[in-house]
């Protein structure tokens, strides 16, 4: 899922998705530079974010890997390019790069709380703990 960057939105891409809660990661194979944010304690799931540069100007792509690539040479992964959590994770990227939320907002069913209030991670269930693999279908 693409999400154009407006023009006057400036600031390196690092810095932005940073901001997001996202972490560089350069594909060691390609060299290639994209930006993940895990949903749990292990590599996958995870989204995973290309920021491109294109005649249009700059698109965050958005998608959730599921898993490794399954075959030995292949860089085909299960990966989910929509659907309910992608478009979720984009409306809260934009919020962030808008200026809207911080970072520290993560999922549906949580909310921010003040950096005088901030507990472990930043944010507060509102009706309990969220169950990551269950919202993911895992």
């Amino acid at each position: 899922m693409d999400y154009p960057l407006s023009d006057d939105i400036q600031q390196n891409p690092k810095i932005l998705m940073q901001r997001a809660g996202y972490h560089e990661f350069i594909d060691p194979n390609t060299g290639e530079t994209s930006y993940i944010r895990r949903l749990t304690t292990e590599f996958y799931p995870r989204f995973h974010v290309y920021v491109d540069e294109t005649r249009k100007g700059r698109v965050v792509s958005l998608h959730i890997d599921q898993k490794h690539a399954s075959y030995a040479g292949s860089k085909k992964h299960a990966g989910e390019y929509s659907g309910p959590i992608v478009e979720e994770e984009l409306e809260r990227i934009k919020a962030v790069i808008n200026g809207e939320i911080s970072g520290k907002a993560v999922l549906t069913g949580v909310e921010e709380v003040k950096d005088e209030d901030e507990v472990g991670g930043g944010v507060l269930p509102k009706d309990g703990p969220v169950d990551l693999k269950k919202k993911l279908g895992l």
